[in-house]
């Protein structure tokens, strides 16, 4: 799997301190049988997200959580008021 995710330019988002998305209940055990790929370019600003359990269900949403990385081109050297210095690089989309 490895090979195929790097020829597709692909990075598995994993956390091994996430809770498991899926409850067996007969044989007591949870596992993590959902894999999370995004574009390597930004994977580095990207987290896997275990949401709460689906009521009357085994099993627990996954989903991505993206950071927003800020360019510096989108201030004006004019304005220190809105240096990236200030407003930080990096702003969480919520």
């Amino acid at each position: 799997m490895e090979h195929w995710a790097e020829a597709q330019h692909l990075n598995l988002i994993h956390d091994a301190k996430l809770p498991k998305s899926f409850n067996n209940e007969r044989w007591k055990k949870g596992y993590n049988p959902d894999l999370v790929f995004v574009s390597s370019n930004i994977a580095t600003l990207c987290n896997k997200l275990v949401l709460e359990p689906i009521p009357i269900t085994q099993h627990r949403p996954v989903g991505i959580k993206i950071m927003q990385q800020l360019s510096q081109r989108l201030f004006h050297s004019n304005d220190a008021s809105t240096s990236p210095k200030q407003t930080g690089k990096l702003a969480s989309m919520n």
